[in-house]
C-alpha cells in the first residue's frame, strides 16, 4: 500500500514481480504445510483404522472358537442352560455341606449324591480334555486370543462397537476363571475330603461357570464386532496376518486353537460373517 502511494512499482517491474513472489512464498508455504501435514495425519489415521478393522473378524474368530469349541452342547442356548444346571448342583452341595456337622465317617460321604450330581453337570458341560491335563491351556488360550483382539483394535477398540464396559469385563471374566482355583471344572471326590474343601471346591466352580457365561453372552457382539463400522471382507483376512502373542506365542502359532485339542470349530461357531 505504501509503495502504491509512492508510485514505487511502476519504475520497477522486475522487482515487483520479485517481491510479490517472495511474500506469497513466505505465507502461501507454511500455510500449505499445515495444511498438508494435517491432511496427512487425518489420511494416516484412517488408513490405520481401516487396517485395525479388517484384522477384527479374523481375531475375534480365534477368540470365539477357543471359546465355543470346548461345549459338549452344539448351540450356545444348551451350553448355557448345562452351565445353569452346574450352578445349581454347586449351591445344592454348598447348602449340604453348609448344615451343622455330624459325626461321620468318611468325613463327607453324606455328600455323596451333590457331588455325583456336580461330576455329572461337568461332563454334560466341557470335553474331557478342560476337565482334566489341558484346563490350564484352555484357559491360556482364551486370555491369549483376548489380548490378540486389544492388540489389533489398540486405540480403536470403541469404534468397532463394543460399549465402554465390555472390554473391561470380558478381561474380568478372564481373570474370575481362575481367581479361586487354578483348575476349577476338576472331577470331584466325596469321602476322605472335608465338607469345607468340597464347599470350596463348589464355590470356584460356580465362579467359573458365571466367567464363561458372561463370556457366551458376549459371542454375538464379539461376532458383529466392526460391523457398523466397516464392511468384513469376503473370507477376509487369513490367520497368519494375526500378530503372535507375546505371552504365549503358541497359542497363536501355526497350530493356532486346534494345537490345543481337538481340532475345528464347532457347527455355531460363525465363520468369516
Amino acid at each position: 500500500m505504501y509503495g502504491e502511494l509512492q508510485c514505487w512499482w511502476g519504475n520497477w517491474p522486475l522487482g515487483t514481480n520479485l517481491l510479490s513472489s517472495l511474500v506469497a512464498f513466505l505465507v502461501g508455504v507454511p500455510v500449505a504445510l499445515i495444511f498438508l501435514s494435517r491432511l496427512a495425519s487425518r489420511q494416516a489415521q484412517t488408513m490405520a483404522r481401516t487396517v485395525a478393522l479388517k484384522q477384527v473378524p479374523a481375531a475375534v474368530n480365534l477368540f470365539t472358537e477357543a471359546l465355543l469349541r470346548r461345549f459338549v452342547a452344539e448351540t450356545p442356548d444348551a451350553a448355557r442352560s448345562s452351565l445353569h444346571a452346574l450352578q445349581t448342583a454347586c449351591k445344592a452341595l454348598r447348602h449340604a455341606a453348609s448344615q451343622p456337622n455330624v459325626h461321620r465317617v468318611p468325613p463327607s460321604s453324606h455328600l455323596a449324591a451333590e457331588v455325583k450330581a456336580i461330576n455329572r453337570a461337568l461332563e454334560q458341560t466341557l470335553d474331557v480334555e478342560v476337565r482334566g491335563s489341558q484346563q490350564k491351556q484352555w484357559f491360556a488360550e482364551l486370555r491369549a486370543y483376548w489380548r490378540q483382539v486389544e492388540v489389533v483394535l489398540g486405540p480403536y477398540l470403541y469404534d468397532s462397537g463394543l460399549r465402554p464396559e465390555q472390554p473391561v469385563r470380558i478381561q474380568e471374566a478372564l481373570t474370575n476363571l481362575t481367581a479361586e482355583s487354578p483348575t476349577p471344572f476338576m472331577r470331584m471326590t466325596a469321602g476322605s475330603t472335608a465338607p469345607d474343601r468340597l464347599r470350596a471346591r463348589a464355590s470356584a466352580i460356580l465362579t467359573g461357570a458365571e466367567a464363561l457365561l458372561y463370556l457366551l453372552d458376549q459371542v454375538d457382539d464379539l461376532n458383529a464386532l466392526g460391523s457398523d463400522q466397516l464392511e468384513r471382507p469376503h473370507r477376509g483376512v487369513e490367520r497368519s496376518d494375526i500378530r503372535q502373542s507375546p505371552e504365549h506365542p503358541g497359542a497363536l502359532g501355526e497350530g493356532g486353537p486346534a494345537a490345543f485339542g481337538r481340532g475345528g470349530p464347532r457347527r455355531w461357531v460363525m465363520m468369516g460373517r
